[in-house]
């Protein structure tokens, strides 16, 4: 039987390795999207918050209103569709959708989004307004995952879109899907997890070949 002081030093040690490794990979991953899209002015658009955790990594700009919020798949398919007709279009507010929600939730041309991180409607639509105007049209990079109850048609359309650059996060691989990149979830989930705080997952599941060929 172990002595409890040993207990704790290998509960500490593997607490700090931990620690360690999650801190090696957010500098890997940080030097990858620096080397790739640094100072270069790419617009990600996302179906959720880790568009804006991109444009954190590189210490850049937001370049895109899809931060701080997310879409249901089918909403975002529908966005991203018809793009830059639907950032000129201007978000009203879904009072009955945003009651259910807990936060402000908006529409463009029947497509919710939802302003999770925002205190009200007013400080969202400020924030869309300002972010839309810096999107860059020549350099739109393309983020949604298998999560949020996307179907396998809708990973398929979204890999069908006439984007260049795309990145479908999936807890499997999807061979015959360009676009896919697969995160390693080791818990038995049927999607993606969060991958917002989980750099470790993001730099093991985007190597610097697959970024280099976003850049060209």
């Amino acid at each position: 039987m172990q002595k409890p002081d040993a207990d704790r030093f290998e509960n500490d040690f593997a607490s700090i390795m931990e620690r360690t490794r999650r801190a090696i990979s957010k500098t890997c991953l940080r030097w990858k999207l620096r080397k790739v899209f640094g100072g270069l002015g790419y617009s990600f658009i996302a179906s959720n918050c880790i568009g804006g955790r991109f444009s954190q990594i590189l210490g850049e700009q937001y370049l895109s209103p899809t931060v701080g919020l997310w879409f249901a798949p089918s909403d975002f398919l529908r966005f991203v569709e018809n793009l830059h007709a639907n950032l000129a279009s201007d978000p009203v507010m879904d009072d009955k959708a945003s009651a259910i929600h807990g936060c402000p939730v908006g529409i463009i041309n029947d497509i919710r989004i939802v302003f999770l991180h925002y205190p009200n409607f007013e400080v969202a639509l400020q924030r869309w307004n300002a972010r839309r105007k810096r999107v860059a049209a020549d350099k739109i990079v393309l983020i949604s995952s298998d999560r949020d109850g996307a179907t396998y048609e809708q990973m398929k359309q979204f890999d069908a879109l006439p984007f260049e650059r795309k990145i479908l996060f999936t807890h499997k691989p999807y061979p015959e899907l360009r676009s896919a990149v697969v995160i390693e979830e080791r818990n038995g989930s049927e999607h993606v997890g969060e991958l917002y705080s989980r750099w470790h997952l993001l730099n093991a599941a985007l190597p610097m070949r697959l970024l280099k060929k976003m850049s060209t």
